[in-house]
C-alpha cells in the first residue's frame, strides 16, 4: 500500500473530505468508498495526523477490519485505501 505521509500536517478526516471533494464519483462508488474511509477515520481518529498512518498501519487495519471479505470485496477495499493514499502522494 502507498504511504499517506505526503501531507503530514493534514488530519485524516480533512484528507478524506478533500479526497471526496476532488473526485467525480458515481453515487454508488461514493457510498461504497465512504464506508471504507469512514471506518478508517473511526479507527484512527478524525484529527490523527497523516504522519502516523504508515503502510504497515494500513495493512493491519485492512487485515483486522476486512480479512473476512471475499476476494472482490477485499480488492475493492484495498483499492479504495490505495486511491486515498495515491492522492496524498500526488499532492506531496
Amino acid at each position: 500500500m502507498a504511504d499517506l505521509r505526503g501531507e503530514a500536517s493534514l488530519a485524516l478526516a480533512e484528507a478524506v473530505a478533500a479526497y471526496f471533494a476532488e473526485r467525480d464519483l458515481a453515487p454508488t462508488s461514493r457510498r461504497v468508498y465512504a464506508l471504507t474511509l469512514e471506518r478508517l477515520v473511526a479507527r484512527f481518529g478524525a484529527v490523527t495526523s497523516l504522519r502516523t498512518i504508515t503502510p504497515r498501519t494500513l495493512a493491519g487495519f485492512t487485515a483486522s477490519e476486512y480479512g473476512h471479505l471475499a476476494a472482490a470485496s477485499w480488492n475493492r477495499t484495498v483499492a479504495t485505501l490505495g486511491s486515498l493514499a495515491g492522492r496524498k502522494l500526488e499532492r506531496a
